[in-house]
């Protein structure tokens, strides 16, 4: 899949612009361009970025750009995590990182850079002031460009080593001389190592050698005496210099020629080819796939985007929600008209034979009273049981359930049943009592009572005047006795 877009770097002084396709490799480069800066002022750099893309004749709107000011990067080593904890430690760490530097509202991205020798991350976290997000983005936004990447000048120029043949291997590190600044990265293995802004611009400057000299002896140490193999020199005005610095620094230096596809360009690609050293940025923009880079987004349009996509989800789910309820409706609505018919013709069926219902009903009680009859077949004991019971219960004394059944010749009998009493002393003793009377009575035998089934609840804990209630279980048999009635 083509990814074609342009890479764009505005400088105090010129606008320079190339579009590229970064999904090809080598990535191809279709057009560029190079124009002075009447004035830095905002709307004449937009009405003049304008100009300069209806010259080219370009019809991509995705551009990427380069923060160059209030930038911060930092490596760190995290143990193995999810994604999304991942985020978290991160912005937790680069604020750790920034202390007491950290001014406003900071944009933040991060890249795992791979795995250290004790088989933690190494991550690369950058961070830059939102309000220079939201200035680029908002520059590519009046001259009707989709900010495709946000990125740093140093990110930028770590793209543009990675295209140079070779600087994978290794340590190698390529130098950029801005209008107001230099800036030196430092790649090892294909991969960030660290970077440095020097002071000055000047290529021949001896504060920019000083500090370049410093740096690799900062390498050095930091990767256990390896050297940097080769050093690339880019920006305007550094023709001539690598003969100067190589012999200072003791290092092979040469002038930024990164590898590249120029056969779209047709006539101009040696014009192009002259000037590779001043669109490192430009070409560190477009020439990577934006996977590969760190997209630093403008906090505002990512809430707005946030915003419409919540806005077209809920419109979304109100039309899904909509159909669903539509279509359960009139399924619901064939399901009642069903189930009526349905229920219309059973009506019909029961009224013919409701007659022949009526009888089986009639049989049926009438054999449940004749079971009823043979199973207390000694009517006068049951009627003196319940009897002798209703004279033992005293008035406190409810029962929950009375059962019967004849076992082995025997009609056994299980008594549940619950006192209600001001305090569970009072509400024993009448259980006493009861159970006291139960056990002497002639009709009862085998009386017991389970201690596990004395229960005391108090149904409110938390107030002590409240009245207790006592539960109880007594089971027992019918005593086998004649009972006579007199004869009047």
């Amino acid at each position: 899949m083509s990814e074609r877009s342009l890479g764009i770097e505005v400088t105090p002084s010129r606008i320079m612009v190339v579009e590229m396709d970064a999904s090809t490799n080598p990535p191809k480069v279709f057009n560029f361009a190079s124009v002075d800066l009447f004035s830095s002022h905002p709307d004449n750099i937009s009405q003049q970025t304008l100009s300069i893309l209806s010259h080219m004749g370009t019809r991509i709107k995705k551009a990427r750009v380069a923060i160059e000011d209030a930038i911060a990067h930092h490596v760190v080593s995290l143990p193995p995590m999810p994604k999304k904890e991942m985020k978290v430690v991160v912005e937790r760490e680069m604020r750790d990182a920034l202390g007491p530097l950290q001014g406003g509202e900071m944009v933040m991205g991060w890249e795992i850079l791979g795995d250290d020798e004790r088989g933690k991350k190494i991550v690369l976290i950058t961070a830059v002031s939102s309000s220079m997000v939201r200035e680029k983005a908002l520059l590519l936004q009046e001259i009707g460009l989709s900010p495709d990447v946000i990125t740093t000048v140093p990110l930028a120029l770590l793209n543009s080593l990675k295209l140079i043949q070779g600087a994978d291997q290794g340590a190698s590190s390529l130098v950029h001389f801005g209008e107001s600044k230099a800036h030196a990265v430092f790649m090892r293995d294909g991969k960030w190592a660290f970077y440095r802004e020097l002071t000055g611009s000047e290529g021949r400057s001896e504060e920019v050698l000083t500090e370049m000299n410093r740096s690799l002896l900062y390498f050095r140490h930091q990767f256990r005496g390896e050297e940097v193999e080769r050093i690339f020199l880019s920006g305007k005005g550094v023709e001539g210099l690598e003969e100067s610095w190589s012999e200072t620094l003791g290092v092979k230096v040469e002038r930024f020629c990164p590898t590249l596809d120029l056969s779209p360009l047709g006539g101009r690609a040696e014009e192009f080819r002259h000037v590779f050293h001043e669109f490192a940025i430009p070409i560190g923009l477009a020439g990577r796939r934006a996977r590969d880079c760190i997209h630093l987004p403008d906090p505002e349009m990512a809430r707005r985007i946030r915003k419409e996509v919540i806005k077209k989800g809920v419109v979304m789910g109100i039309i899904i929600c909509t159909l669903v309820l539509g279509g359960a409706y009139w399924w619901l609505s064939q399901v009642v008209s069903n189930e009526k018919r349905f229920l219309l013709k059973k009506k019909q069926e029961l009224n013919v034979l409701e007659p022949y219902l009526t009888a089986q009903e009639a049989r049926a009680v009438y054999g449940k009273n004749r079971a009823l009859l043979r199973e207390i077949d000694d009517h006068a004991l049951w009627a003196e049981a319940l009897r002798e019971l209703s004279l033992l219960v005293p008035s406190e004394m409810a029962f929950r359930s009375l059962k019967f059944n004849r076992e082995n010749g025997k009609i056994t009998m299980s008594i549940k049943g619950q006192i209600l009493a001001s305090q569970a002393v009072a509400g024993q003793e009448i259980f006493s009592q009861f159970y006291a009377q139960l056990k002497s009575s002639p009709l009862f035998t085998n009386m017991e009572v389970d201690p596990a089934s004395i229960k005391v609840i108090r149904p409110k804990a938390d107030d002590k005047s409240s009245p207790v209630k006592v539960e109880f279980e007594v089971k027992g048999e019918l005593a086998s006795v004649e009972i006579e009635y007199e004869k009047h």
